[in-house]
């Protein structure tokens, strides 16, 4: 598992991100350097973060949209159903939740600051 590499994007709001979950100085310094001069950069990802973030890239659709657009939050009953679908045993269902669960806040976030630029 730990060879596992995702390409993600690099840009101010990641490396907010990253500082609102409290990653480790040494990262968040990776990103900064990653995300200077380019629109895309390669990101590492932890071992021990590899499962949340596949199940997340598997309910990226399961969010709840207001009627004039822009995410209210996830649909909480879905990411349960996915979690039995994938056979996600019971002791890492509360980890992976929690970590999803600060994956949402930083998205609502950026999402919210963008809305009041």
């Amino acid at each position: 598992m730990g060879d596992r590499q995702e390409s993600i994007r690099i840009d101010g709001d990641v490396i907010k991100g990253l500082m609102q979950a409290n990653a480790p100085p040494e990262v968040i310094e990776a990103a900064r350097r990653n995300s200077e001069g380019s629109d895309f950069q390669e990101c590492e990802v932890w071992e021990e973060n590899w499962e949340s973030l596949l199940f997340f890239l598997a309910i990226d659709t399961q969010w709840i949209v207001a009627p004039m657009g822009g995410y209210i939050g996830l649909n909480y009953s879905s990411i349960k159903a996915v979690m039995w679908i994938q056979d996600i045993r019971k002791k890492r269902r509360k980890e992976i939740f929690a970590d999803l669960q600060i994956i949402e806040k930083t998205i609502l976030k950026i999402q919210a600051e963008r809305r009041n630029k």
